[in-house]
């Protein structure tokens, strides 16, 4: 039985605020709740606690939150402009082009310092691309728009690893990239991912009531004055850039995109507010959860994140098309 969405909504954020503060407590060394509490509030001596709760859990605890939150609504945008439930950020080569375009920040000197705008115009090049070979309406043909998708991304993510190691990056910087990253996360990242992220999802939420008169096909949208020559192009460039920022801050971490939406689907409806707003919560909830697990299940060898997310959303899905069926 779906639940109420204010009731839902409310436990999804005292759920979230809950595994944020245990994530500031559990890793390798274990910190008293008392002194994360006095660390919040603003007392800071610098000692080894500081350190560890101040200068790497806080961050990564925020920019899970963020990219959980990124990557779920971008999402839940596709699947609900393109009508296809396997589209996700990944599939229709938006984060393989961010990740070419952060890969290219990464070889050329000089660019070290801009790889969230590289990675932004890999993002928004891909979709072009993909555009150019399927046309600019996703739902007119939407098989097609998703294999583009996914021809573009295959290509796309070969080049882009391609580039890393023959200018010698590691390959163990390789592989965590691809399967996802949380531990260079700093508190610098945060402050301007935040702001950026907030804008996209609100936007994607401003035009949730058209996506939904999309769904009923393009006769009722015209009629009630949706431009379908604009607003795809519209949300799929937002969608570019959510993904272009998580992908600049976390590496690839695959599977929020597309379970997450599904989910929250399951909860709440079809009303594209209502998914896109449990998706933003559940999406940054269950990365949380993964970053935690990560550090916590093998002390000090951290898993893989994407490794995590996968084994958490696959049999969650599994769990939601069972129930649905």
């Amino acid at each position: 039985m779906r639940k109420r969405p204010g009731i839902l909504t409310g436990g999804l954020v005292i759920l979230l605020c809950g595994v944020f503060l245990l994530s500031l407590l559990v890793g390798d060394a274990n910190v008293p709740l008392s002194d994360v509490i006095k660390l919040l509030g603003g007392s800071n001596d610098g000692n080894v606690t500081a350190t560890i709760v101040m200068d790497f859990r806080l961050p990564r605890a925020i920019i899970a939150v963020l990219v959980g939150a990124a990557l779920a609504s971008a999402g839940t945008s596709l699947q609900g402009l393109t009508g296809n439930p396997l589209a996700d950020p990944y599939l229709l080569g938006v984060a393989s082009g961010a990740s070419l375009g952060a890969a290219v920040a990464v070889a050329v000197p000089g660019l070290s310092g801009m790889i969230p705008v590289c990675a932004t115009t890999g993002a928004m090049l891909s979709l072009m691309v993909v555009f150019a070979i399927t046309g600019r309406d996703p739902r007119a043909h939407p098989g097609r728009f998703l294999l583009g998708g996914v021809i573009v991304g295959s290509f796309l993510a070969a080049a882009g690893q391609l580039l890393l190691a023959l200018t010698g990056t590691s390959q163990d910087r390789i592989v965590a990239w691809i399967l996802g990253d949380l531990g260079s996360a700093t508190l610098e990242q945060a402050r301007w991912a935040a702001p950026v992220i907030g804008v996209g999802i609100g936007l994607l939420w401003w035009f949730g009531p058209q996506v939904d008169a999309i769904a009923f096909g393009p006769a009722l949208a015209r009629t009630v004055g949706v431009r379908l020559n604009v607003l795809p192009i519209l949300l799929l460039t937002v969608v570019g850039v959510l993904t272009a920022i998580a992908v600049s801050v976390s590496g690839i971490i695959g599977f929020i995109g597309f379970v997450t939406p599904h989910i929250a689907r399951a909860l709440v409806g079809c009303v594209q507010r209502r998914v896109l707003l449990t998706a933003a919560l559940g999406g940054g909830l269950m990365l949380l959860v993964a970053d935690v697990l990560s550090r916590t299940l093998r002390p000090g060898m951290p898993i893989p994140i994407g490794v995590i997310t996968a084994l958490l959303g696959a049999p969650a899905l599994a769990v939601v098309l069972r129930k649905a069926l």
